[in-house]
């Protein structure tokens, strides 16, 4: 077929895509790749129309089809789009493989420095970030972009002052910026209260856009509750709230939330532990409750290795039922899970994280919050799970999760504050099942508890994972690994008890979240 036909039937895929007919944009795509097999930006297109009509395995295929294929040909100028395609797969150690092996002296590699510097640093490689950033800057590059780029891998690997320098860089070049105005409050305070506030606003008063109105609103709120003006403050985040708020998400209901096939209470009915002695460890809980702080904690011991928050569960359940699923799963996919084999799951998580497991680590942890749901799923398919659940008390969990501003639509309910209230009560209601139905693989632990005495909670922590404790764990500021979650500046301070009984600062404010818990008939 001559370059001419193939443009044809590209053109005419594309069409047909429009007008939604996938099945024959699929089959004119296939016609190209049969006549073409490495034309890469089709089979980036076959992902993107089975992502559409929901085909997991097929839509991973050609994700990965066209990693493959941009690795052998080394035709660089699309590797952007096909690492991002990969990471709607989360596959994180394959994204970062394909990018630390292109030609990083290829201007058509370099041209995508913004993009493909943030996937290192996403896909946990922050010190590869600042290397390909170097040498971008080195060649004369400048966007500002690139400095907030730059300031969020340092931010990763807990270098403070250079990153607020970098987030600095990065307004002088583009003032109204709200990514960087946001991240920057939330990163550290300014030196002098307040002293960011008129440019923030005159940013808020140029913006159009709501999500960036949004994050200017959360901007404001930070630097005024730091600078102490707190009823301003509310002010300003009630109004980024209401540009996040949705009225129209839909209640999860406990029956649909937990998920418990038949045996998903009873951990030995899986069979033996891993054979190679790999111990997955979950952390989760409620954002922003201290799931972070424990997981420094936990993998400060040498034979632990912390992977963040992963969605590693979620695409094992994808890929096992060859259908898109999230977090709390839906009735309709939660009814398919119990016929799915444990050591199908297991074998395919186990999978996605043993690039982990390597230098004598035999436990990973894995950080996602939506992760609690599904407690009988990890304890049936891998019995040698620990799940740690941080509970933290209800008022200081609703003003940790009101105050921030979550990226990629995460969280949702977070910006009502009666939609809070029901996430939190059916949290506390899958915590109590879960405790009482699978004791040997789920610990809830007190946030309260941990800061106020470490030591103790650290030791039975260490203890229920079958680990040796020793005392210095519990001195974070020793743990230099990055991390890459919304605590990644607050977590390279000492363990301290100011978080607790914080929300008595909007005590009023807090009013409706407080009422609906007792609407709920939840504890306070």
């Amino acid at each position: 077929m001559t370059p001419e036909q193939l443009e044809v039937l590209w053109h005419a895929a594309q069409q047909h895509e429009e007008e939604g007919a996938l099945d024959s944009a699929r089959s004119a795509y296939q016609e190209i790749l049969a006549n073409s097999p490495r034309q890469i930006m089709v089979q980036v297109k076959l992902s993107e129309l089975e992502q559409r009509t929901g085909r997991y395995r097929e839509a991973r295929r050609h994700a990965l089809e066209a990693g493959a294929t941009i690795s052998m040909t080394r035709r660089w100028e699309g590797l952007a789009f096909v690492t991002a395609n990969m990471l709607v797969f989360d596959e994180r150690e394959l994204v970062r493989g394909l990018i630390l092996q292109s030609d990083w002296d290829d201007p058509r590699v370099l041209g995508q420095s913004v993009v493909l510097s943030q996937q290192l640093w996403l896909c946990g490689d922050p010190p590869a970030a600042l290397r390909m950033l170097d040498l971008v800057a080195r060649r004369g590059g400048k966007d500002h972009r690139l400095s907030y780029s730059r300031a969020m891998a340092l931010q990763h690997l807990g270098r403070g002052e250079e990153a607020s320098r970098a987030f600095e860089e990065c307004i002088r070049m583009a003032p109204d910026f709200a990514l960087a105005h946001w991240s920057l409050a939330y990163h550290a305070p300014s030196g002098v209260p307040g002293a960011r506030l008129d440019r923030i606003r005159s940013a808020l008063g140029r913006s159009q856009d709501s999500l960036e109105r949004a994050m200017l609103h959360y901007a404001l709120y930070k630097e005024l509750d730091d600078a102490d003006e707190r009823d301003a403050a509310w002010a300003e985040l009630e109004k980024g709230a209401a540009l996040m708020h949705s009225p129209f998400l839909p209640p999860t209901r406990l029956p649909d939330s937990l998920v418990e096939p038949a045996a998903a209470g009873a951990a030995e009915a899986a069979g033996e532990p891993d054979a190679a002695g790999r111990v997955p460890i979950f952390i989760t809980g409620m954002p922003r409750t201290g799931t972070t702080l424990l997981s420094r904690i936990v993998s400060a011991h040498p034979a632990v290795a912390d992977a963040g928050e992963l969605a590693a569960l979620e695409h094992a359940l994808s890929q096992a039922m060859d259908r898109f699923i999230e977090l709390p799963l839906k009735p309709d996919d939660a009814s398919r899970v119990g016929g799915i084999p444990a050591t199908e799951i297991a074998e395919a998580y186990m999978r996605r994280t043993g690039m982990y497991y390597a230098d004598g680590v035999r436990c990973v942890i894995d950080k996602s919050p939506s992760n609690v749901f599904v407690a009988g799923i990890i304890a049936r398919s891998m019995p040698q799970a620990k799940i740690l659940c941080l509970v933290r008390g209800p008022m200081d969990t609703a003003y940790s999760n009101l105050r921030q501003l979550f990226q990629n639509g995460a969280f949702a309910y977070s910006y009502d504050q009666r939609q809070l209230a029901d996430r939190y009560a059916l949290f506390q209601a899958v915590v109590a099942h879960w405790q009482e139905r699978l004791p040997s693989n789920f610990l809830a632990v007190s946030y309260e508890s941990l800061v106020e005495d470490p030591i103790t909670v650290g030791r039975a922590v260490f203890e229920f994972c079958g680990l040796e404790f020793d005392p210095a764990f519990v001195d974070i500021t020793r743990n230099a690994s990055p991390s890459a979650t919304a605590s990644a500046s607050q977590i390279r301070s000492p363990i301290h008890q100011r978080g607790v009984g914080e929300w008595r600062h909007h005590e009023a404010r807090l009013r409706p979240f407080a009422d609906r818990l007792r609407e709920l008939g939840a504890s306070l």
